[in-house]
């Protein structure tokens, strides 16, 4: 018996509209998984691209767990050191991400990272850190992204740490003492200008130091591991 039009017409359109689903899926996946990370560099080496591990685990969708037993965070199978680590926050380089199964390719300035149906793109990119000393947060940015935040305190007179455009310069001393203040401890010292250094050292929720810019221990070191001759350091009143 032959077909009615009517029926191939109908049939016809159900093919379209499974097509068109399909592709819009299709569209949904290759959308959601273009997430752009945030990515840094370690002043040592500028070729290694680091990134937040919780960030690579939303993007990429890999489990982000703490084993109590070994004491490490992991971002599926690699451990996170806590070398890198900020507080909790935890960071990846993205050749680590191979040892998983991911296949990352260079693109244009930036890497792309694949994994099982999941990507995310990361660059890196010029370096600047802005410090307010009203908020008393400190927050760093490559390529035009916010790659960390730390709470911090500057000197407890208004004009102790200056305002203004500084660029850090070519003195970094990880063991650095205070000559002028009984010896204290100014670790991972990052200068700024004169005598204004960036360091680690007890960080109180207001400004306390006698002109120095003091950040938690870890973000200090992070801070002194990262920022290169030149990096431009904005502080605001």
């Amino acid at each position: 018996m032959q077909r009615s039009i009517e029926a191939v017409c109908f049939e016809s359109g159900l093919v379209r509209i499974r097509i068109l689903t399909v592709l819009l899926a299709l569209a949904r996946i290759t959308f959601a998984s273009q997430d752009r990370v945030p990515a840094f560099t370690f002043a040592s080496n500028p070729e290694c691209l680091y990134v937040s591990a919780r960030a690579a685990s939303e993007a990429l969708n890999i489990p982000y767990s703490y084993d109590a037993r070994s004491d490490l965070v992991f971002l599926g199978s690699i451990p996170l050191d806590y070398e890198s680590a900020v507080g909790s926050e935890r960071f990846v380089a993205i050749e680590l991400l191979k040892a998983i199964g991911a296949v990352v390719t260079a693109d244009q300035g930036s890497m792309s990272v694949t994994l099982n149906g999941h990507a995310m793109k990361v660059h890196g990119g010029k370096k600047r850190a802005v410090l307010d000393k009203t908020s008393q947060m400190f927050r760093a940015y490559q390529g035009g992204s916010l790659v960390l935040t730390s709470r911090m305190s500057t000197g407890k007179y208004s004009r102790s740490t200056p305002v203004g455009t500084f660029r850090v310069g070519y003195l970094k001393d990880a063991y650095k003492s205070s000559s002028k203040y009984g010896d204290a401890p100014m670790p991972y010292a990052v200068h700024v200008t004169r005598n204004v250094f960036i360091h680690g050292g007890v960080v109180p929720n207001y400004p306390a130091s006698h002109g120095c810019v003091r950040l938690p221990d870890d973000a200090a070191k992070w801070f002194f591991n990262w920022a290169e001759p030149g990096t431009m350091l904005t502080i605001r009143g």
